[in-house]
C-alpha cells in the first residue's frame, strides 16, 4: 500500500502536508495540507484504516479552525455530514485532482 503523504503528491499536491498536534488537548490531525489551485485553503485530513469513524480530533480542529474542507478518509463510502467529507481510499485520488489540486 502507498503511504498517504506520496499519494498525495502523485495527485497534484503542490504545497507540504503538515502533521497538527495541540499538546494540551492531545488531539492530533494526521495531515494539514496547504492549499491549493481548487482549494487555496489548509485542509485537515484524518485517515482512519477500518470503519470506525470516531474523529474526536478532527472535529476538535474543525470547531476551533472552521476550515472549508475537512476529509476523513477511510474504507466505507463516500458521505458529507456536517462540516466533514467521508472519502474512501479507492476515491481519495481522483478527489485529491477533482475537488482540491486540479491535477490532470
Amino acid at each position: 500500500m502507498v503511504s498517504i503523504p506520496i499519494f498525495l503528491y502523485k495527485n497534484g499536491q503542490v504545497g507540504s502536508a503538515h502533521y497538527f498536534k495541540n499538546e494540551p488537548t492531545r488531539t492530533e490531525i494526521d495531515f494539514v495540507i496547504d492549499g491549493n489551485r481548487l482549494d487555496p485553503n489548509a485542509i485537515p485530513v484524518e485517515v482512519k484504516y477500518g470503519t470506525n469513524l470516531k474523529a474526536k480530533s478532527l472535529t476538535a480542529y474543525v470547531k476551533k479552525y472552521g476550515p472549508d474542507v475537512a476529509l476523513r478518509v477511510s474504507a466505507t463510502s463516500h458521505a458529507y455530514g456536517g462540516s466533514i467529507e467521508d472519502v474512501p481510499f479507492y476515491a481519495f485520488g481522483s478527489y485529491m485532482r477533482k475537488n482540491i489540486t486540479g491535477a490532470v
